[in-house]
């Protein structure tokens, strides 16, 4: 298994927009599962959100998306599916753990 912190994605144009910005991933595991972490009070869908756009710009599939703020470890796993091009969040889907 192979880990890369701070992955840079730069100004990237696509189909509809042209993105001006730097966005770091904050970890990448095996090339293929974006990481992100956060320590807030709680998780909300603007970071699925964020997560999912990672995901369309960075050209991955799967996302974690870990909470360290709340009282005990929170996380999401993210899917992207296989039509990724699409702007309608009902080709992604959330999932939680159960319980």
């Amino acid at each position: 298994m192979r880990a890369q912190t701070g992955a840079a994605m730069g100004p990237r144009a696509t189909a509809t927009a042209s993105i001006e910005a730097d966005y770091y991933l904050d970890l990448v595991v095996d090339g293929k599962i974006d990481v992100e972490l956060k320590a807030i009070g709680q998780l909300s869908a603007v970071h699925e959100a964020q997560v999912l756009s990672y995901l369309k710009a960075s050209g991955l599939q799967l996302g974690l998306l870990f909470n360290f703020g709340e009282e005990s470890l929170r996380f999401k796993r993210i899917v992207l599916s296989a039509d990724h091009h699409s702007r309608n969040s009902r080709n992604s889907r959330t999932e939680s753990p159960a319980g």
